[in-house]
């Protein structure tokens, strides 16, 4: 697991929805409600008189659930599974919890859902949850939000494709030049720009470029 960050509840939950691939999913857009995922509401959860337990069943498809357990000497038990494939997907999955004194822990997981189902349970120990711990055991939020952003394979595929892209802008791009060039210095060995009045025309369009 990551460094644990403190942040504003608002902050972290900006924070699990940023999406993991910046840029146009142009083969692989999320069409339907399914591929968006779903965020919680906010819980407010009264005090823990022994380790704090945080139990999210996923409402819109009842495709499984996500659990924590974090007792007062600082381990934590992040578990949970969902359930079904999703073509080139991942499953992203954050737990936000936050104490009574405003501080936020993320609890994170990602894995590959292109062939299957996922199952996953990360254990630790935590100093600034021990120490802290009553703070976090009193009363307490917490908020989850799980996605389904494109899986490296392809992110891989979208990252080349814009790159061929860009080089076949570029080479249409140069090959216009050239023509314009061409024609240019055609006409000037023709006399046509002289006759019109345009002697420095080809050096003007050349550094236009």
């Amino acid at each position: 697991m990551k460094p644990f960050r403190l942040l504003p509840l608002l902050a972290a939950l900006l924070f699990v929805g940023a999406a993991p691939f910046a840029g146009t999913q142009r083969l692989m857009p999320a069409t339907a409600l399914g591929e968006i995922g779903e965020t919680s509401p906010v819980h407010h959860a009264p005090p823990s008189h022994g380790p704090i337990v945080v139990n999210m069943h996923f409402a819109k498809w009842g495709n499984g659930s996500a659990n924590l357990i974090v007792n007062p000497d600082g381990t934590y038990l992040f578990s949970g599974k969902w359930n079904t494939a999703k073509k080139n997907r991942d499953f992203d999955i954050v737990v936000a919890l936050k104490s009574s004194l405003g501080g936020v822990v993320l609890f994170h997981y990602v894995g590959s859902i292109r062939n299957g189902g996922v199952q996953w349970s990360k254990q630790g120990q935590s100093a600034i949850l021990k120490d802290n711990f009553k703070s976090f055991a009193g009363p307490h939020d917490w908020i989850a939000k799980y996605s389904f952003p494109l899986d490296p394979v392809v992110r891989k595929e979208l990252a080349a494709e814009r790159e061929s892209d860009r080089q076949a802008q570029a080479a249409a791009q140069q090959k216009k030049r050239k023509e314009q060039e061409a024609a240019c210095a055609f006409d000037a060995k023709q006399g046509i720009l002289q006759y019109l009045g345009y002697v420095n025309f080809c050096a003007q369009f050349n550094s236009a470029w």
